[in-house]
């Protein structure tokens, strides 16, 4: 006779924590029963702590028992599985087995139930060992504080402990409301300053790019006009007004955040750039180069107006 397979018990109401417990099977093949004892090798039971426990099976020399491979203890888990042996004691086979299992949740009441297979002429049938159900809340010894008995109810706290952390945060949430709304104007002050420096390094990449391709010149003289317009008119105010650069020069002169010491010199710069884009006249070299510096420096001109008017 061989017994395979794990040879522990499988059901969710199996109760693994019990002394002496004796399961009784009749009727199997040739009118032998199939005995099976189970024994607790512990004095008590702790919640989440291993136990060992001994399974012993009788059954006569004819008979073919088998365990299912896969065994789902639900509440309990198996940690181990120890020695095995068998051996031959008059007319029977006794087959022995070690295991370990734990649990973390206990009912008050529980039985084993053992599912296991015998053969039988050709044919292989299942059958159950079961057990009366026992108590066993009992047993349960040093208990720790984190594990509890399935069914016992869980201590109500005290909500005034909640209420008064909830107070703690309201408070808390009312006075970062407060000084935000004090701050309110220095944290918008910054947040501008911080665009204005982004945007300002931002056209500082511009123009390096626009004098690393100078010598396509019409190109480069437009991107300089627009790039320098464009950071000075933040608004649209000149608009259809600078057609020329008569009108330009008239139409900067009278705002008073863009009239900086450069504009005067940009301008005349400006007027060679037209006659270059729309005339095709030709400029030198050093004159784009003046003209790239002195783009450069109204716009650093610029920026330092724009900072000073939200500084002030």
């Amino acid at each position: 006779m061989k017994v395979f397979g794990d040879a522990a018990p499988k059901n969710g109401a199996m109760s693994l924590f019990m002394a002496l417990l004796c399961l009784y099977l009749h009727g199997t093949a040739g009118a032998q029963p199939v005995r099976a004892h189970l024994q607790l090798e512990a004095d008590s039971v702790v919640l989440g702590m291993p136990m060992k426990l001994r399974m012993q099976l009788t059954h006569p020399p004819g008979v073919w028992v088998g365990f299912p491979q896969k065994q789902d203890f639900e509440d309990f888990e198996l940690v181990s599985r120890g020695l095995e042996e068998s051996r031959q004691q008059g007319d029977s086979i006794i087959h022995s087995m070690e295991f370990w299992v734990r649990s973390f949740d206990i009912a008050p009441f529980q039985s084993v139930v053992l599912p296991y297979f015998y053969s039988q002429g050709n044919d292989t049938l299942q059958a159950y060992l079961q057990s009366d159900s026992l108590p066993f809340a009992s047993r349960i010894t040093d208990n720790p504080p984190t594990f509890r008995p399935h069914g016992e109810l869980i201590p109500l706290q005290d909500p005034g402990s909640h209420l008064r952390l909830l107070l703690f945060w309201l408070a808390g949430l009312l006075m970062l409301m407060a000084l935000l709304w004090i701050l309110r104007k220095p944290l918008r002050r910054w947040w501008k300053l911080q665009a204005l420096r982004r945007e300002y390094r931002h056209i500082l990449a511009q123009l390096q790019a626009i004098q690393a391709g100078a010598a396509h010149q019409a190109h480069c003289l437009y991107r300089l006009n627009q790039l320098w317009k464009s950071y000075a008119d933040r608004q649209g105010s000149l608009g259809l007004k600078s057609f020329t650069t008569t009108e330009l020069q008239a139409e900067m002169q009278q705002l008073p955040l863009l009239n900086t010491p450069s504009l005067p010199r940009l301008l005349q710069m400006v007027h060679k750039s037209d006659m270059a884009i729309y005339a095709g006249k030709k400029l030198r070299k050093k004159e784009i180069e003046q003209f790239i510096q002195l783009v450069q420096q109204y716009i650093e001109e610029l920026y330092q107006a724009y900072r000073n008017e939200l500084t002030v």
